[in-house]
Order: structure tokens, then C-alpha cells, then sequence
């Protein structure tokens, strides 16, 4: 009986043994694909610019250029600022509105982090994810956020977790049926 249960618990830490020191945590994390490189993230932000509303509207596709690119403090994070002009002011989707017919430039800090875009401001007062004029023209980009492969890795870990576990109780439950057999 004992004996029984010995050989189960053995069989589990030999198993968990075997996937801890065989890099059994990066087969989960390795099937997360990387995250988008500076030039990567440049074109996500660049594509976020083009499809807003406000330069789909009346942007000049020749006028827009990067002209500063900042690093945040969260790996995989950047700051792009591009300035561009439009053919009428204001912001956004303008349709059937008075529009005064001046060529307006615009700066657009748009942040791209694991390869989505978390923050995109104009002229530091309009929020283009919002389409609404902010409240709050103090803006500063936080760069802060949670590693995207770091949430992959807590991911797999506590998949991980949860096998060893799963193992734990299925050997644990044929020991005991083995023990009530006898």
C-alpha cells in the first residue's frame, strides 16, 4: 500500500522533473509568436494614422513623415510622432459639417506596444482611439504596460501548473483504486 503510493508519487516528480528541466515551460511560450520589432511597429502606427478618421477625411498622403520616434520603457514599446497636413480643420469624420478650407497641419503621437496601438493622440488634444477631444491637455505617454511574451510566459506557466496537477491527480486516483483492488 504504501509502497503503491511511493511509486505514484515518483512517477510524478519524475514526470514534473522531466518538463522543468527539458524546457517543457517554452513549448507554450515558443508557440506565441514575437512581438513586432521597432521598423514593425513603425509601420502599425503609420497604418493607424493612415485608416484614422480624421486623415482618411482630407489627410495629404504626401505631407505625412515621421519625425521622431521615442523608446518607452516597456520592451517592445515606442512613441511614434508624425506630422502631416489636412485640407480643411478639425478632426476626425467632418461630413456635412461647415468646414473653413485651410490647410491644417496636424502631429500625431501614436504608441505602438507588443504591436498594438495603446495610445493615439493629435495636436495633443484630440484622442483618435476615442474620437473625442480630451479633457486633459497635460498628455505624457505612460510606456508602462505588461510584457506582452510576459503574460505568455505567466500564461504557460500556469498551463503548466495545471498539467502537473492534472497528472498529480490522475496518478494519485489510480493509486487509490489499486489500493481499495487489494
Amino acid at each position: 500500500m504504501k509502497k503503491n503510493i511511493a511509486i505514484g508519487i515518483c512517477i510524478f516528480l519524475i514526470f514534473t522533473l522531466a518538463l522543468l528541466f527539458n524546457n517543457g515551460w517554452k513549448i507554450l511560450v515558443a508557440q506565441s509568436p514575437m512581438p513586432p520589432d521597432q521598423k514593425k511597429s513603425r509601420e502599425i502606427a503609420e497604418e493607424y494614422l493612415l485608416n484614422s478618421l480624421t486623415f482618411r477625411f482630407d489627410g495629404i498622403e504626401d505631407s505625412l513623415k515621421l519625425v521622431d520616434m521615442n523608446t518607452l520603457k516597456c520592451p517592445y514599446c515606442w512613441e511614434f510622432v508624425f506630422e502631416f497636413q489636412c485640407r480643411h480643420a478639425g478632426y476626425g469624420n467632418r461630413t456635412g459639417m461647415m468646414l473653413a478650407q485651410v490647410i491644417t497641419p496636424h502631429t500625431a503621437r501614436i504608441i505602438v506596444e507588443y504591436g498594438r496601438v495603446t495610445s493615439a493622440i493629435m495636436d495633443r488634444k484630440w484622442d483618435m482611439m476615442a474620437q473625442k477631444m480630451i479633457a486633459n491637455l497635460s498628455y505624457k505617454p505612460s510606456g508602462v504596460s505588461i510584457a506582452y511574451h510576459e503574460k505568455a510566459l505567466i500564461a504557460g506557466t500556469i498551463a503548466m501548473i495545471a498539467l502537473i496537477l492534472i497528472v498529480g491527480v490522475i496518478v494519485f486516483i489510480l493509486v487509490l483504486k489499486k489500493r481499495r483492488r487489494r
